[in-house]
């Protein structure tokens, strides 16, 4: 029985135990770790919505510098400008110094700007406007500063040296052919030695070699006809190219700024190649030519100056070997006119063509030699957008962003 009541006493007492609940210095602790969790939620949302709205109007501020950039490329080559002058207020307008704009440090650019007090007919860009863009009840504020630049696109990347050799190439082709010309058709060329000859070759004695002779004189003396004018414009395009062959050793890729070379100065330096393909053709006919009328020479010439006797030895032995080399002389002058008609280029015969080549290499050459490099070949174009920030949100600097706009009608890369 003392057992039992024990055990009873024992479940009583835990009972009352367990049914006691929480005391006052826990609560307070409960308390407290909830309003530490909830003020750290609080804290977390509040950053949050700033950082989104900061995101928010700087994207703003991005998408208002990309339309006004649109708006710049818009307008005519001509009329990009800085209506007025340039602002000089706040940060975008602390890089203004004098008439130039700081890009960065140590890069100032000359600004294009039409000065004076702008009207509305005077074309261009606004120096600063504001706007309100975003939700119309609770608008963001943006101030848009422009500025133009000159700015010097340099492009003298592209290797040259090509050009150089085709230069040096051609003009050693044009001194070897005007050599063969020379020596061909001059004075006292090979070709008028032999027709003069014949003007002597009189006599029954003489009447073998004549008639050997006789189907290829009028066949040269068309030739000679044909090759002659070839001179005066193969000398003109090697004068007109000599002062930039005489820049070697990678020295016309140095002094060649693409950027500032007009596209048709290149299509005239590529008529070198037409050129240089022309003569390479030419040249072995000519050289033939030369060889083969030089051979007769050395033959018919020879008897003008011997006696009776001694022709009666000398003839026989020419009507011997001149056979076969008039043959072949007749077969290059025969070939000769069509190669040089074959030879013609938009719709000029090669005479012509060369000598419109001519005229443009020179013209061309003088660009290079005269005006290789300017600084106001292409325009840059900087806006800054400075967003209102009242409320400590969004860039809290200006968001910039440039193009550079490039003058159509002028330079390669136009």
């Amino acid at each position: 029985m003392t057992a039992v009541t024990a055990f009873l006493r024992t479940t009583a007492r835990r009972l009352r135990r367990e049914q006691a609940g929480i005391g006052l210095p826990e609560l307070l602790v409960g308390l407290l770790l909830l309003a530490i969790g909830v003020g750290s939620m609080l804290t977390v949302f509040s950053s949050t919505s700033e950082t989104v709205l900061g995101n928010e109007r700087h994207d703003v501020a991005v998408e208002q510098a990309e339309l006004a950039l649109e708006r710049a490329r818009a307008l005519p080559y001509a009329d990009l400008q800085i209506r007025g002058t340039a602002a000089t207020d706040g940060v975008p307008g602390s890089r203004v110094q004098g008439t130039n704009f700081r890009i960065k440090t140590g890069t100032l650019e000359e600004l294009v700007q039409s000065g004076g007090t702008p009207n509305a007919s005077t074309p261009g860009l606004d120096p600063v406007t504001s706007d309100a863009v975003g939700n119309t009840g609770t608008p963001i504020r943006v101030k848009i500063y422009r500025y133009v630049t000159w700015r010097d696109e340099e492009c003298p990347l592209l290797n040259l040296s090509q050009l150089e050799t085709t230069l040096t190439s051609t003009i050693t082709l044009i001194n070897q052919v005007s050599g063969l010309l020379q020596n061909l058709t001059g004075p006292n060329g090979t070709i008028n030695k032999l027709l003069n000859s014949q003007n002597t070759l009189l006599g029954a004695v003489l009447a073998p070699v004549l008639s050997i002779l006789n189907p290829v004189l009028t066949p040269l003396a068309n030739v000679q006809n044909l090759i002659k004018p070839l001179g005066a414009p193969l000398a003109a395009i090697g004068l007109a190219v000599a002062p930039i062959a005489a820049i070697t050793n990678g020295g016309l890729t140095q002094r060649l700024d693409l950027c500032d070379l007009d596209i048709n100065l290149f299509k005239q330096l590529s008529k070198l190649n037409v050129v240089k393909t022309a003569l390479t053709t030419l040249k072995p006919l000519l050289q033939s030519l030369d060889t083969l009328v030089d051979d007769v020479n050395d033959i018919v010439l020879p008897l003008l100056n011997l006696n009776v006797l001694a022709l009666l030895v000398a003839v026989p032995q020419a009507v011997i070997s001149l056979p076969s080399i008039v043959s072949s002389l007749l077969t290059v002058v025969t070939n000769l006119p069509n190669v040089i008609t074959s030879l013609a280029r938009d719709g000029l015969q090669l005479v012509p063509w060369l000598a419109e080549t001519a005229t443009g290499l020179a013209t061309a050459v003088t660009q290079i030699l005269v005006a290789p490099n300017t600084t106001h070949n292409t325009k840059r174009v900087t806006v800054a957008i400075v967003v209102d920030h009242q409320d400590g949100t969004g860039p809290q600097s200006p968001v910039w962003a440039s193009t550079v706009i490039s003058d159509p009608n002028a330079g390669l890369l136009g």
